[in-house]
């Protein structure tokens, strides 16, 4: 069952790691004096992985198939040329030989040189024996690799050949070992180099505790003893892939996919720091809650991570309270679940509770000055409610602020009188893009005109996706924008999270705020990590703990005296004049 659930996984989330098809037995011709593979084009290949494949450019592949187009189909025949490499050693990976197998059969398989081969693997003949384990060279533009960086083949690795529909990341699931120490013990492995029939080295003192009983179910006959894992827990993921309908372009579905992915970056992590984390995974759209919630692995679950879609939600939270589970809700912004349930925990800060400190932040930092909304005239503006909420605010404590309006086509604030002896802090009403267009050069004109003055402008969320376009402006008009997350584009830890991300699965995060890679990164580490040290007690353990990750912060704190859990973090992103970004936590 296990075997099924991680085959649907792999499917169903709508990625790949790039895993390249290889056939066993490749047959040769002669085209002009010129030696070429005929080489069958398997399912979901495309002409730039096979010219990767074969270490050939896409216009040598064309000018051998003149009728090829970029769109290829199964069974397809293709001529590929043999390219003598030329390219360095950078690495190997493993392969076990078959009867009759000979060094110039293995290297027209691999494209290879012969040369290379026995530099790899010093004594080896030209005729071998049957299930003999031999290096084979991978290529590249770094140095090569010395005898002494060769991973040597002993008993502290299991053996084991990679069959059709495995990947990088469901092998290194399989064995609950990281993707990194996979790659450190077979130098050269990648997603590009990772195809049918090579032999994969395991280091057995890496191998998670699910592997071993996994091994001791299936009568493993290597009789392999593991180390015991410290840390446990179990946790089921309910996200809406739409596996039955994968479509590239929408980005809800990229989103959630993007999110899994994080977490999964998580549970390597984790798993490297001596974890041991069980996670299944569901397609929870267009399901009914009854046939979710009956799934194999949820009652064992420690933790429910799930994205509600119609009436889930309702029951998920009443599964929750009956079973003591606790459901963690990543994206839920409207819940009236969490009122009267003490296991549902929101990561999502409601945006009644976000308003209300942010204008006690707001107060407490800016009262000093002369506070001025901006409104355009005859619009009522997406931040309406938040202004009307600061001016109650200021009404209540009797702090004066003004209403400056503008129209679109004004080039400067008419009327505004501007004494350089004050402070200012500009609040404007709309937030939207086009809104900026407008109003930055407004304030920015103002500036110009009274250089002397002192002037800050609050802003919304939303526009740290508008940063690559404005961030002169917010730097010139110290800008503070409040918000729940933030992904500092200079930090260690996230662009370490960036690169990971794209050696794993071969793309960038998309660039949309919130990050859901990032998000699902800091959910993983946060509550997987916790549940796995605490158990039924980490529910207790997680409140009033601060974290602040690469991307989201989590201040958990009840919602009432009997429900939930809501986060509570807040930042204040400050552009600064002298060209410093800070981030600031409110809580």
């Amino acid at each position: 069952m296990k075997k099924r659930i991680l085959t649907f996984l792999l499917l169903c989330s709508g990625f790949t790691l790039g895993m390249l098809h290889a056939q066993n037995n490749l047959s040769y011709t002669k085209v002009n004096g010129k030696d070429c593979i005929i080489y069958i084009v398997q399912p979901g290949e495309g002409v730039y992985g096979i010219s990767k494949r074969f270490n050939v450019t896409q216009d040598y592949l064309r000018k051998y198939n003149p009728a090829m187009t970029d769109s290829l189909r199964a069974g397809q025949e293709l001529l590929i040329p043999v390219v003598t490499p030329t390219k360095a050693i950078v690495g190997y990976f493993m392969h076990e030989t078959k009867r009759k197998e000979t060094l110039y059969s293995i290297s027209k398989q691999y494209n290879v040189s012969i040369d290379d081969i026995i530099k790899l693997n010093p004594g080896v003949k030209e005729k071998l024996k049957a299930k003999t384990l031999i290096r084979i060279p991978e290529y590249g533009k770094t140095p090569a690799v010395t005898p002494e960086e060769q991973t040597p083949v002993s008993d502290d690795f299991i053996k084991h050949t990679i069959t059709p529909k495995e990947t990088l990341f469901s092998l290194a699931r399989r064995y609950g070992i990281s993707i990194d120490d996979l790659i450190q013990s077979n130098p050269g492995l990648s997603p590009e180099t990772f195809s049918i029939g090579k032999v994969v080295l395991i280091p057995k003192n890496k191998v998670s505790q699910s592997a071993i009983d996994s091994f001791n179910t299936e009568n493993n006959p290597n009789d392999i003893v593991f180390p015991q894992g410290k840390r446990s827990v179990q946790a089921a993921l309910f996200l809406p892939f739409h596996a039955n309908t994968v479509n590239k372009n929408d980005i809800h579905q990229r989103r959630y996919t993007e999110f899994y992915e994080g977490l999964l970056l998580a549970v390597d992590s984790l798993k490297r720091t001596d974890y041991n984390i069980n996670l299944f995974v569901y397609d929870s759209y267009n399901k009914t809650s009854k046939d979710l919630l009956s799934q194999p692995g949820v009652d064992n679950a420690d933790l429910l991570i799930a994205v509600p879609t119609g009436n889930q939600l309702k029951d998920f939270s009443m599964y929750a309270e009956q079973s003591h589970k606790t459901l963690v809700l990543p994206f839920t912004s409207k819940n009236e679940e969490i009122d009267n349930n003490p296991f549902l925990v929101q990561i999502n800060t409601p945006q009644a509770y976000l308003y209300d400190e942010v204008v006690k932040e707001f107060v407490r930092r800016f009262s000093n000055k002369q506070i001025v909304f901006l409104e355009e005239t005859g619009k009522a503006g997406a931040k309406r409610d938040f202004c009307n909420e600061l001016k109650q605010a200021l009404k209540a404590r009797q702090i004066p602020f003004a209403v400056q309006t503008y129209q679109a086509t004004d080039i400067e604030l008419a009327g505004f009188v501007v004494d350089e002896k004050k402070e200012y802090i500009f609040i404007p009403e709309r937030s939207a893009s086009e809104d900026l267009k407008i109003v930055l050069p407004l304030l920015q004109a103002m500036k110009k005109m009274n250089p002397m003055m002192n002037t800050t402008l609050f802003g919304y969320p939303e526009w740290q996706t508008m940063v690559n376009d404005y961030i002169e402006a917010f730097y010139e008009l110290n800008t503070y924008i409040y918000s729940s997350f933030y992904a500092d584009n200079n930090s260690p830890a996230l662009n370490r999270f960036y690169n990971r991300y794209k050696l794993w699965f071969h793309k960038d995060i998309l660039n949309l705020y919130p990050k859901f890679g990032a998000l699902g990164f800091d959910t993983g580490l946060f509550f997987l990590r916790d549940y796995a040290k605490f158990g039924e007690k980490a529910i207790n353990e997680i409140q009033s703990k601060q974290f602040d990750g690469i991307h989201h912060g989590f201040y958990f704190q009840p919602i009432n005296s009997k429900g939930g859990l809501i986060n509570e973090n807040i930042y204040l992103i400050h552009y600064s004049p002298d060209f410093y970004i800070t981030k600031i936590q409110i809580h």
